[in-house]
């Protein structure tokens, strides 16, 4: 049988102890050693302090990769999982819903598909920003959404890239392709 102690409750009991020893050797110590042990006391106090407030930033992390995951799978995000689908299996054609000049009027079917598309690109964009930023948990939204990003970037880049020649915005989705970069360049699971 093995027991094992999450971290957060092995640096709470390690702390405890430590104070627990530094007030009893405080109690039996001479005069001249109690600042001495009150220095020590404040040391582990303050690491513990610093550990306690990375963990609330680790937390934080993981949280914010719980909500995109959460908002990725919530069925309002149904449709525009299914066009990601139709666009990498081949049966949905970018090309199909690419503007040939700023201000080209598409027809409904078009307009709509093309509102989903930059629906499911913004919110790529958005996880993108989160890890890049570090406000995210990077493993945990790489693990769930590696493959899905990273397929439905390669089979709309050709999109982005006329989005941004249309528009003259060459930043368009910058952190998105870098995260597909980044995501396709390491290796980790």
């Amino acid at each position: 049988m093995t027991i094992t102690i999450p971290l957060l409750w092995a640096a709470v009991l390690m702390f405890v102890a430590s104070e627990g020893i530094l007030l009893y050797e405080f109690h039996n110590a001479d005069a001249k050693w109690k600042q001495t042990i009150v220095f020590g006391a404040s040391i582990v106090a303050g690491a513990f302090g610093l550990f306690s407030y990375l963990k609330g930033i680790e937390q934080g992390r993981r949280q914010t990769a719980e909500r995109l995951i959460d908002k990725w799978t919530d069925p309002g995000m149904t449709p525009l999982r299914d066009l990601v689908r139709e666009i990498t299996e081949g049966q949905t054609l970018t090309s199909t819903l690419m503007r040939t000049t700023k201000g080209a009027i598409l027809g409904g079917d078009e307009l709509q598909a093309r509102s989903k598309v930059v629906g499911m690109l913004n919110f790529y964009e958005e996880v993108a920003i989160a890890v890049m930023e570090r406000s995210a948990d990077e493993l945990m939204l790489r693990r769930f959404f590696r493959a899905v990003i990273c397929q439905a970037f390669d089979n709309i880049e050709s999109w982005i890239r006329n989005e941004r020649t249309i528009d003259n915005e060459g930043r368009c989705y910058i952190y998105l392709e870098d995260l597909v970069e980044r995501w396709k360049e390491d290796d980790i699971s």
